[in-house]
């Protein structure tokens, strides 16, 4: 949560033991890249803890560096990395890491419990009735996989998610989807469109990386954001998203920008739970 004290850490805004605001919070998980880590969304996270949210990352069992485990247990990747020249992705190793994934929220889910109730710092401040689960690339298919089966998760957001040729559940909860590149949408995203049963929103961003939905906008030199700059890019998933939790999941209103491209991505194009992209195809 924003910390009542200054504690700017280099070049980010968050802070050890920063002290919880006043009230109820709602919680945002999110789900990292395939051999990513939690803290590759720092843009995000920081920007919804700001607007009081709670936010939970996750470090993915055998796909994050490392992974300690309250008994002590460290679990060390067993897929590789991206930063390496050894990365294990094939569609068994995925359909593994997915099914990892999915025990992974399980546990985060108990522990937003056992936090809730018994830590000194959280107690009684988590809004456990209002989680969102967040995910980027297979953190996106993460998303996807777990809504439809865990109804504690109220509202799914996919950063350029990672899709399957066929979806077999459909999901019920609210769910934005924003993938980056494409100036028109594709058989995926019609794919996804009919699977998604609640309401919903679709964001591309043309000319965009793959990677730019995450700090990575920043970090990666010569990293394509599309015409609109790392900044503006990074101000505009942050705007996407946070409009949608806040209607969705806080019950606001909401804002006339969240279904147009107002906020600052040249040529974005925007479709709500009105238009059907299978025939924008």
């Amino acid at each position: 949560m924003e910390a009542s004290v200054n504690c700017r850490f280099g070049s980010t805004h968050s802070c050890l033991d920063a002290p919880i605001t006043a009230g109820l919070h709602p919680v945002v998980v999110i789900s990292h890249g395939f051999t990513g880590t939690f803290t590759d969304y720092t843009f995000l996270a920081e920007d919804l803890a700001s607007r009081g949210y709670v936010v939970a990352s996750v470090n993915h069992t055998h796909e994050a560096t490392a992974v300690a485990f309250p008994d002590g247990r460290l679990e060390k990747s067993v897929f590789g990395s991206h930063l390496t020249q050894f990365v294990r992705s094939d569609a068994g190793a995925l359909g593994f890491a997915v099914a990892v994934r999915l025990d992974d929220l399980k546990f985060v889910l108990k522990e937003l419990e056992r936090l809730n109730a018994t830590d000194r710092q959280f107690v009684s401040r988590l809004d456990l009735d209002h989680i969102a689960l967040a995910g980027h690339s297979l953190g996106g298919l993460t998303t996807l996989r777990a809504l439809p089966n865990e109804p504690r998760f109220r509202v799914g957001v996919l950063l350029d998610g990672l899709m399957l040729p066929h979806i077999d559940e459909s999901v019920q909860q609210p769910v934005l989807t924003l993938v980056a590149g494409r100036d028109r949408w594709n058989e995926d995203d019609c794919t996804l469109w009919n699977a998604l049963r609640g309401p919903r929103l679709a964001v591309s961003l043309p000319g965009a990386e793959h990677m730019a939905l995450s700090d990575a906008a920043w970090l990666l030199k010569g990293l394509q954001t599309g015409g609109a700059g790392p900044d503006a890019m990074i101000a505009a998933i942050r705007g996407y998203v946070a409009a949608f939790l806040d209607v969705n999941l806080r019950g606001r209103a909401p804002p006339s920008t969240l279904t147009s491209s107002a906020l600052g991505v040249p040529n974005a194009l925007v479709a709500d739970t009105s238009e059907s992209l299978c025939a924008a195809r």
